[in-house]
């Protein structure tokens, strides 16, 4: 894996981060490692592991919401205007790795078991057709989160008002038959998929490091995760970029790493559409290209690509052999990577080296390549000419 020597500074200066690669319980990872005394880094990290455990288990017995009456949507006391709309821009400065970040992300909830109960029986994604329906909205939707301030009926707070309704309706069904509901825990977690992999795995999302940015990526979605339902002691950002780091390293190592290894049966039932149906937003995708990618940012044993993710993996292997199934061969690509087709192969290094190289080296890509987001978002919302042939006119839009 690629370490990161480079220095950035938060916003008010009160402490350096450093990208650096980090061992978290078995599993490897990139981190944005936040460099304060030793006495706040061992506070913050014990806050991290106070949360993740009030969050597994308070907060997966706490329902989100009751129903449509039971709450009011406003906005929260400390929310900054300006921190929101830096996050903004943020956002459509680089959508093209967010792109990636999000679909990863959404991949990695699907190894969630209850959520993952909860979207088998509402059955609005089993399908390609479906699931286009579905997940094309909540792109959609993500898309106009970032398009205004969440002032009464802008852009954003609709979208929020739908999102908040769309969960309510979710957890009921699934409370009516038996297959749990909408939790505050999976609210985080899913939290986590929209935000998780940009602050963790900056490089590989194509995303520069960027103190004040990444302080107001936290913000934003510390007031969109509050309106949404998501209580201030669940919610998995802080009012700081030092506080929230600890948490979402945590979440990786200790939930979504071991829940992808471990992956709950129907899982690859639900990835599999749900990228068959995205498509036709981006004809480059396949399911085993995405799934590898989204394994290698989670730090699952043996999903790595090149010599240096190579080294790390042999090393990880020789300490805890229990890891690896297989010892890594000696080319840089894991035998995991070698039993996909040569074309999700392909899918897997272009995409590593247009993130990686590409839009994390050049402005001039990095606009190309948002571009492209930008299109597919104008043709899919205008003229889904993939979709038309596939699902029919109506379905479509």
């Amino acid at each position: 894996m690629h370490t990161f020597a480079n220095g950035y500074s938060s916003g008010d200066g009160a402490f350096r981060i450093k990208i650096s690669l980090h061992k978290v319980e078995k599993y490897v990872f990139f981190k944005a490692t936040v460099h304060l005394s030793p006495a706040y880094a061992n506070e913050s990290q014990s806050e991290a592991h106070q949360y993740l455990n009030r969050l597994l288990n308070d907060g997966a017995k706490k329902e989100v919401d009751v129903d449509v009456d039971s709450y009011e949507i406003k906005l929260p006391s400390f929310y900054d205007k300006v921190k929101f709309e830096r996050a903004r821009k943020f956002y459509f400065d680089n959508i093209y790795g967010f792109f990636i970040s999000n679909l990863t992300g959404l991949i990695c909830i699907l190894a969630i078991q209850t959520i993952l109960n909860v979207l088998i029986c509402t059955k609005q994604s089993s399908t390609p057709k479906t699931a286009y329906r579905r997940y094309l909205a909540t792109i959609l939707h993500n898309v106009n989160f970032y398009s205004a301030n969440p002032d009464v009926n802008s852009k954003c707070y609709r979208s929020i008002v739908a999102v908040r309704k769309k969960h309510i309706r979710a957890s009921k069904y699934a409370q009516k038959h038996g297959m749990g509901m909408v939790t505050q825990k999976d609210m985080a977690l899913t939290q986590f998929g929209f935000l998780g992999f940009v602050l963790v795995q900056p490089k590989m999302m194509g995303i520069r490091e960027d103190g004040e940015n990444f302080e107001a990526l936290v913000h934003f979605w510390r007031v969109v995760g509050y309106m949404l339902g998501i209580e201030n002691e669940y919610n998995v950002c802080t009012d700081s970029l030092s506080t929230t780091l600890p948490r979402l390293r945590l979440i990786v190592a200790d939930v979504i790493a071991p829940c992808l290894k471990n992956h709950p049966q129907k899982f690859h039932e639900m990835v599999q559409p749900m990228i068959s149906g995205l498509w036709c937003f981006n004809p480059f995708l396949t399911t085993p290209a995405f799934t590898y990618l989204t394994y290698r940012a989670a730090g699952v044993p043996g999903y790595y690509y090149g010599k240096e993710e190579q080294s790390l993996e042999i090393q990880r292997y020789k300490n805890s052999p229990e890891n690896c199934l297989e010892y890594p061969e000696n080319d840089g690509y894991s035998p995991t990577y070698k039993k996909m087709s040569w074309w999700s192969r392909f899918v897997v290094g272009f995409v590593i080296y247009i993130l990686e190289t590409l839009v994390y080296g050049s402005i001039i890509f990095r606009w190309i390549f948002n571009n492209n987001i930008n299109t597919s978002l104008f043709i899919i919302k205008w003229f889904p000419f993939l979709a038309i042939p596939r699902f029919g006119f109506q379905a479509s839009y």
